[in-house]
């Protein structure tokens, strides 16, 4: 290769003012020129300036350290050789290349093409495939915390230093643009220069569908700089542990509606008194932030997670609800979070009367967050969020250009922290002392989530429940295993929420769990591994009494049907859809179930039949 300075000295006037021009120095001094080039503005500013078909001529020589034929480049651009010595002329006028005329001259096609050596060290072409696996490598190395921790001690400017985070805090990427806004024009270029020579990063250009330049951190330096942005922990000094608040807060409201109702205002906003009822029963939460979530943003967030996995849902002005989708999963609250969790894969329009107060994540993120949480025992915030934003940087859809992607950082972050803040809500991680981690409620979803291999150990039961004569019990929250502080509270009146947590046994509180379908022995059996001393010897008995003479009343949408042949009710009665039978009232007339309206109508029309369908219900 030629030297930048044998090029430069061909360069005619006009041409001179040209590049000096796009340079932003003077065009009467070489010096400047070569200064200005060899520079990582300078080299962007002259690739900027080119046309696409010009990159790929540049990205073509440059790949082939040997330079290329404009026979090569032909098959390559899928351009012409008139049109190839066109740009081949106009890249040699901006110091980007060199022509060799072939001496035969027997044709053009082996013009041979050649790179500047000092150019050849500036110019680094990527796809956006290789720059996504760059990211996966930061990612990984962020994960497994794999670095050379002695690569940041040895850099003697702090103002680099802090260029440093600020790369890796925006996930391992940014554009020559947001360089340029963190770095001094003074001492953009210097600044560069060292931390490509001592490969604290990279400078890779881009340039489909345009020309973009990127720097790039170093994953072996990843780790070491996460270390230094202790800054950004968790404001809260507070230990924040929610366990299965908020499952339990979805039981709560599932009792307010099922036994009070929720109906619709003529302003179509639901009834206040009904709001009040579902808000008041609600436990406290709290958020990332160590702050105790609004009842009312609680309340909603359940009544949002209820009608996404299909157990509420509004017909005209009246909520039904109902929960025998879930019933086995109330025993097993893990698999009731998992149930919540892919509620949000759904696609189905947001019923806009339940939506939540709060940002909702998208799934993609929760479950990144998780899988990450697989290999980390525990990390900072901010640590988590500079992983989850490299990782989902680096899976962005091939489509997108790096700079749609980059573009969509920002959002990316603010979709962590509501998908980190909805983890913690559900007690899935557990932030102790600003870092978080999984909580043993978490360590199987994130299992689960990321499809590896974990074993949970449950510790012994420790006698440490005090039972009253009353039935009141005193429970230190912290000492008992999230399950059985659940099965706990599901079955009683929670009279003092604190550390040490105040309930009451009543026979209402039984009848519920009752209908929610929970079993008394789980809970027998609980009190009994967990309590400290004698269990009240009427207990079992008055619990197994209550539920057994609690009046049941269940109300169903049904539909009378009257036929002018009691053959027809018989029919029915014998058929495959005998369950849609309800109850025969007499001869002629039955109470029939409205889900299998369809397929009864199927078996009246096998005879020659007129059907009159709810005619009774027009005009009103």
């Amino acid at each position: 290769m030629k030297s930048l300075s044998d090029i430069q000295k061909k360069l005619s006037g006009d041409k001179k003012n040209e590049i000096a021009k796009i340079l932003h120095c003077k065009p009467d001094n070489e010096k400047d020129i070569q200064q200005a080039i060899l520079s990582a503005a300078g080299i962007h500013a002259v690739l900027k300036s080119l046309n696409a078909k010009e990159l790929e001529i540049i990205k073509s020589v440059y790949d082939d350290g040997d330079g290329a034929t404009l026979g090569e480049l032909e098959k390559a651009t899928h351009t012409t050789v008139p049109e190839l010595e066109i740009h081949t002329t106009n890249l040699s006028q901006k110091l980007l290349l060199y022509v060799i005329k072939n001496r035969q001259l027997l044709t053009n096609k082996l013009d041979k093409i050649y790179g500047i050596s000092e150019i050849a060290e500036l110019i680094n072409i990527k796809d956006t495939a290789d720059v996504h696996e760059r990211l996966k490598k930061i990612k990984t190395a962020l994960e497994t915390r794999a670095g050379d921790a002695g690569l940041l001690q040895k850099i003697p400017d702090a103002k680099i230093v802090q260029f440093l985070r600020h790369l890796a805090a925006a996930g391992g990427i940014l554009s020559f643009e947001e360089a340029t806004a963190l770095i001094t024009p003074s001492s953009f270029n210097k600044t560069m220069s060292y931390i490509v020579q001592e490969r604290l990063a990279s400078i890779v250009h881009t340039i489909s569908p345009e020309f973009r330049t990127f720097i790039i951190l170093n994953e072996k330096l990843a780790p070491s700089i996460i270390g230094e942005l202790k800054k950004h922990d968790v404001p809260s000094t507070d230990d924040i542990r929610n366990q299965y608040r908020f499952v339990l807060n979805i039981l709560y409201t599932y009792d307010a509606i099922s036994t009070f109702g929720l109906f619709l205002t003529k302003q179509m906003k639901f009834r206040k008194i009904d709001q009040k009822r579902i808000t008041d029963s609600m436990i406290a939460i709290k958020e990332i932030t160590g702050k105790n979530i609004d009842p009312e943003e609680t309340a909603q967030l359940a009544l949002f997670f209820l009608n996404r996995m299909k157990c509420l849902s509004m017909h005209k002005d009246v909520a039904s609800i109902s929960i025998s989708s879930l019933k086995d999963d109330f025993e097993e609250p893990q698999s009731l979070l998992m149930k919540i969790l892919h509620s949000l894969e759904l696609t189905d329009n947001f019923n806009e009367l339940f939506l939540p107060m709060t940002d909702i994540p998208s799934y993609r993120v929760i479950s990144s967050i998780l899988k990450t949480m697989t290999k980390l025992p525990e990390a900072t915030l901010e640590h988590l969020r500079i992983i989850t934003v490299t990782g989902l940087l680096a899976s962005a859809p091939a489509r997108n250009s790096l700079q749609e992607t980059i573009d969509l950082r920002q959002s990316m972050s603010e979709q962590f922290m509501s998908a980190l803040n909805l983890l913690c809500v559900t007690g899935i991680i557990d932030i102790i002392k600003g870092h978080a981690q999984l909580s043993e409620i978490g360590i199987e979803i994130a299992s689960r989530t990321a499809r590896v291999k974990t074993t949970v150990t449950i510790p012994e039961p420790q006698k440490c429940i005090y039972i009253n004569p009353d039935f009141s019990l005193i429970i230190p929250s912290e000492e008992i295993s999230s399950l059985s502080l659940y099965h706990i509270m599901t079955h009683t009146e929670i009279t003092r929420d604190d550390v040490i947590l105040n309930a009451m046994i009543t026979r209402s509180s039984i009848v519920t769990a009752h209908k929610r379908g929970l079993p008394l022995k789980t809970f027998i059996d609980t009190l009994n591994a967990y309590s400290k001393n004698q269990i009240p010897q009427n207990m079992k008995f008055l619990l197994n009494e209550w539920s057994r003479q609690t009046l049941r009343i269940t109300v169903t949408e049904a539909v009378l049907l009257q036929t002018s042949h009691p053959t027809f009710l018989d029919e029915l009665a014998f058929s495959k859809k005998k369950s849609g039978l309800i109850e025969k009232l007499s001869p002629n007339y039955a109470i029939i179930d409205i889900k299998y309206l369809d397929d009864i109508v199927k078996i009246a029309r096998k005879h020659d039949v007129v059907i009159s369908l709810f005619e009774n219900l027009e005009g009103e």
